[in-house]
């Protein structure tokens, strides 16, 4: 293909999305069924939340420290408590949505959801650790 074809066909590659995301965006309802309402997305979020939630405390309950418990699981159980209780808090200034101090609660979204992926990052290495150690033990 010629350069100049090239650049015509990109040029009506471009028009024809442009031309597309117009129709849909003048269209009632269009784009929220082709994509995610808001609240959907909402809902979604809490539930994902709620699970995350619950799945890293059962996890940091059923991690028992004994004396022989190396520096790193502590550490995981430390953190695991810590990013639950932060997000748990950043949860609560969420749902509090100060008046006036908009702010708070955008940098309150932003600690919940890094609260939530440490959580799962480190329920998914606690998970990993704990099953490598019965692995090791049955073998």
């Amino acid at each position: 293909m010629s350069p100049h074809k090239a650049r015509m066909l990109t040029w009506f590659a471009i028009a024809g999305f442009i031309a597309f995301f117009v129709i849909a965006a003048f269209s009632p309802g269009l784009l929220e069924y082709m994509t995610l309402s808001r609240f959907s997305l909402d809902a979604n979020h809490f539930w994902i939340a709620a699970i995350i939630f619950l799945i890293t405390i059962a996890v940091m309950f059923s991690e028992k420290l004994d004396k022989e418990a190396s520096g790193a699981k502590i550490a995981m159980r430390k953190l695991g408590w810590i990013f639950i209780v932060a997000g748990g808090l950043t949860g609560i200034l969420i749902l509090l949505k100060i008046g006036g101090l908009s702010i708070i609660t955008q940098l309150a979204y932003t600690g919940f959801d890094i609260s939530l992926a440490f959580m799962a990052l480190i329920t998914i290495i606690a998970v990993f650790l704990k099953t490598t150690a019965v692995k090791e033990k049955h073998d």
